[in-house]
């Protein structure tokens, strides 16, 4: 998925790629 910078609680920063699909799964799941 890729590497993401946090600040605030925000992303700030992002590296590789960005799959919505993915990334809403895994925040469902925690």
């Amino acid at each position: 998925m890729g590497v993401f910078e946090l600040t605030g609680g925000k992303v700030s920063a992002r590296r590789d790629y960005f799959d919505v699909a993915a990334w809403t799964r895994q925040t469902s799941e925690a």
